[in-house]
């Protein structure tokens, strides 16, 4: 078995999350709303680096933009959240892929029209194939991003 650490973000500032698969240590992943500020953002990625520095790490982020109907401000922090992430990972030199997601959430089948019937599907499906966590909206994606880098972007 590689010793990788796959970890999954969600880049939204509300509704986002982050996650981490360490199949080779345990059966459990961890999972949390995205960090408030930058400092803990960065922290939430150096503490994984830190504690895996003899095994693999990558990452995969959902590659967002803006949406119709999203107001300028919503946008602009929604943006600002997405470059922060991307900063931190590349600050602390953690190999990611940007994967759209549509191309992720294909792996999980059909979705529902509508950003709340996805969310609670999103959250669904987590909840199936992590029994044992908790799941919030806030880290559902995150966790089936960390999986699909697992199962498809980096194997």
């Amino acid at each position: 078995m590689t010793r990788t650490t796959y970890i999954g973000i969600d880049p939204g500032k509300l509704t986002g999350g982050i996650a981490a698969i360490q199949p080779w240590a345990s059966p459990n992943p961890v999972a949390k709303p995205c960090p408030q500020t930058l400092q803990d953002m960065l922290d939430a990625l150096d503490s994984l680096r830190e504690n895996i520095l003899e095994v693999g790490v990558v990452a995969v982020i959902e590659k967002v933009h803006g949406f119709s109907g999203q107001g300028a401000g919503a946008s602009f922090k929604f943006g600002e959240n997405y470059g922060a992430w991307l900063m931190a990972l590349t600050a602390l030199q953690i190999p990611f892929k940007e994967v759209a997601p549509g191309t992720w959430q294909r792996r999980y089948g059909k979705m529902p029209k509508g950003k709340t019937p996805k969310k609670n599907r999103l959250k669904e499906l987590a909840q199936q194939r992590y029994p044992q966590l908790t799941i919030t909206h806030s880290t559902a994606a995150a966790l089936l991003i960390a999986t699909y880098a697992k199962e498809v972007a980096w194997e």
